[in-house]
């Protein structure tokens, strides 16, 4: 919760098979969703065979974009103009996931941080 109360960003929960991260998750979730200043959003993604292009409208999608189409170049607008509501009404955007493949996960983080930071 310090993470999101804070808007630091990225954070990321590591554990063996077991320990319980995706109750966590699923907790946050709840407790994020009881404060009507976040937008928040789970995904579980169990394979790892998915795009960039995949996630960034399934996280789209999730936080309530419009019409965000298949391809990067129209996902980012929308998932934009969206993000752009969520501040504008004072709320806060939160998606978390839980996935197991972590250095596939990373690579989808990196493609979407250099997306936004050349807008």
């Amino acid at each position: 919760m310090h993470s999101i109360s804070t808007m630091k960003g990225l954070s990321v929960m590591v554990g063996d098979i077991g320990c319980g991260k995706t109750l966590l998750a699923r907790k946050l979730l709840e407790n994020l969703e009881t404060e009507k200043i976040y937008e928040a959003a789970l995904m579980v993604i169990v394979h790892s065979e998915v795009t960039a292009e995949w996630l960034l409208r399934k996280i789209a999608v999730q936080l309530g974009a419009k019409n965000p189409g298949e391809k990067k170049s129209t996902i980012l607008p929308s998932l934009y103009e969206r993000l752009m509501e969520l501040y504008e009404q004072g709320r806060k955007a939160v998606v978390i996931i839980d996935e197991d493949n972590m250095l596939v996960i990373l690579t989808w983080l990196a493609t979407l941080a250099g997306s936004f930071s050349s807008r």
